[in-house]
C-alpha cells in the first residue's frame, strides 16, 4: 500500500494525477479546475433545515494549501453561524488547523517526505487525491483520527477494501464514507465491521425486509435510491420498502395501519450563482396488521422528494435511504419489530469541493417514526 502512494507522489510531480482536481496556476481569479467552477477565496454556504427552521447552517472558504507554482486547493471551514443543540454531527467540515496536525501522520503512514513547504504540498495533494478517489468526506476521516483516535492504517485499509469489493456480485460492503460514519459512532474495530458483510444474492429495487417471527428472521441492510442523476425518483413501486412477516411477504396483505409524515428536510450547497438543493421526508405508514399473522408491521415507508435542484458545471444531487436489519421488541406471541435507518445525501461540485450527509431515524412497527438527533450522546 506504501508503495502505491510513493507512485502516487511521482505522479503528482509529473502533473499527471489521474483523480485529482486539476488546478491552474493562475492567482485564482479564474476557476481553479476543469471540474469545478470555485475560485480562490469564494465561500461556500451550506445548511440543513427541518421543516422552516435552519437548523444548522456553516460556511466554507476555498484556499491554497500549496506553494507557489504547486497549489493545492481545499475546501476549509471558515465560520459556523447556526448549530442548534443535538446537530452537531449533520456536517464534518475540515477545520485547517485539524488537517495540518492530521497531515504530519498521512506522510508518515505514506513514507512522504514532510520537511519543506514542497513536500508538505505533495503530500496535501496526496491526501486530497485519496478522498476524492474514494469519494469520502476529509473532515469526517480527519475527525475519526484525532478525535476518535483510530488507527489509520487500519482505517485506510477499509476503505481500499470497500472501494475494491463494494461492487463485485453478490458483495454487500457499503461505500467507503458509509463505513467512515459507522466508525463514528460505534466502538467496532475497521476489521471487524468488514467482517459483517457477506455476498447475498442480487435483489431488486423494491424489497420488503422480512422480521423476526416463530425465531426465524430474513434479513438484510440495503440503500435505496430516491435521487439519481440528479432527478428525483418518485415512483413509489422503485423505492418504496416494507417490513413484514416471514410468514406472508406480500404487503397488500397487511392493512389498518396509521399513516406518518416526517418533517420536511432541506439540504443546500450555495457558490453564489451555482447550487446544489434537495428537499426530501419519509412517509409510509406503520402498525399495520395482518388476518391471521399476530404482530405489528410496516406495509409502505418511502422517501419522496420535492426538490432537486443542480445549477453549475459538475454539480451533482444523489441521495438514498438505508434500511437496516430489523430486531423484535415484541413477544414471541405479538412481534414488534424496530428498525434503524440513515438517509445519505451527497450534494455540490464534481469530486474537490462535495459534501455528505446523513440523517439519522428509527422506525417502531407499532409506535412509528423517530428522528435521531445528529450528535453522539443526545
Amino acid at each position: 500500500m506504501k508503495a502505491k502512494y510513493i507512485i502516487t507522489v511521482v505522479l503528482i510531480l509529473a502533473g499527471m494525477v489521474f483523480y485529482s482536481c486539476k488546478d491552474n496556476d493562475d492567482d485564482g481569479t479564474q476557476p481553479l479546475a476543469e471540474e469545478t467552477p470555485l475560485a480562490l477565496g469564494q465561500n461556500m454556504t451550506y445548511s440543513f433545515v427541518e421543516d422552516e427552521d435552519t437548523v444548522v447552517k456553516m460556511v466554507d472558504e476555498v484556499v491554497n494549501l500549496g506553494v507557489s507554482g504547486f497549489p493545492v486547493i481545499f475546501l476549509v471551514h471558515k465560520e459556523t453561524p447556526i448549530l442548534l443543540e443535538g446537530y452537531d454531527d449533520i456536517f464534518f467540515p475540515l477545520y485547517r488547523e485539524r488537517l495540518v496536525e492530521f497531515m504530519q501522520p498521512w506522510a508518515e503512514e505514506f513514507n512522504l517526505p514532510y520537511m519543506t513547504d514542497l513536500e508538505k504540498a505533495i503530500a496535501l495533494k496526496d491526501f486530497r487525491s485519496f478522498f476524492v478517489y474514494h469519494d469520502i468526506d476529509p473532515g469526517l476521516l480527519v475527525e475519526l483520527i484525532l478525535g476518535n483516535g483510530r488507527d489509520l492504517k487500519s482505517v485506510v485499509h477499509m476503505i481500499n477494501e470497500a472501494s475494491t469489493n463494494r461492487n463485485k456480485a453478490g458483495c454487500t460492503i457499503p461505500a467507503p464514507n458509509d463505513l467512515l460514519y459507522r466508525l463514528y459512532y460505534d466502538s467496532i474495530s475497521p476489521e471487524d465491521l468488514l467482517a459483517t458483510y457477506k455476498p447475498v444474492p442480487q435483489l431488486k429495487q423494491t424489497f420488503c425486509i422480512i422480521m423476526m417471527i416463530w425465531n426465524v428472521a430474513v434479513t438484510y441492510t440495503r440503500w435505496v435510491n430516491f435521487i439519481a442523476d440528479n432527478q428525483a425518483i418518485d415512483n413509489v413501486e422503485v423505492n418504496e420498502a416494507c417490513f413484514v412477516s416471514e410468514g406472508d411477504s406480500v404487503a397488500s396483505h397487511y392493512s389498518g395501519g396509521i399513516p406518518f409524515r416526517s418533517k420536511d428536510y432541506a439540504l443546500s450547497y450555495d457558490v453564489g450563482k451555482w447550487e446544489a438543493k434537495v428537499t426530501y421526508h419519509l412517509i409510509g405508514s406503520y402498525a399495520d396488521t395482518h388476518p391471521t399473522i399476530p404482530g405489528y408491521y410496516v406495509a409502505s415507508f418511502n422517501t419522496e422528494p420535492t426538490r432537486a435542484e443542480v445549477h453549475g458545471p459538475g454539480f451533482i444531487i444523489d441521495a438514498k435511504t438505508e434500511y437496516s436489519p430489523p430486531v423484535n421488541i415484541g413477544s414471541f406471541e405479538v412481534p414488534v419489530a424496530t428498525y434503524d435507518g440513515q438517509v445519505k445525501t451527497t450534494y455540490g461540485d464534481c469530486c474537490c469541493c462535495r459534501k455528505i450527509s446523513y440523517l439519522n431515524f428509527t422506525l417502531n412497527s407499532q409506535t412509528g417514526y423517530t428522528e435521531v438527533h445528529f450528535s453522539k450522546g443526545k
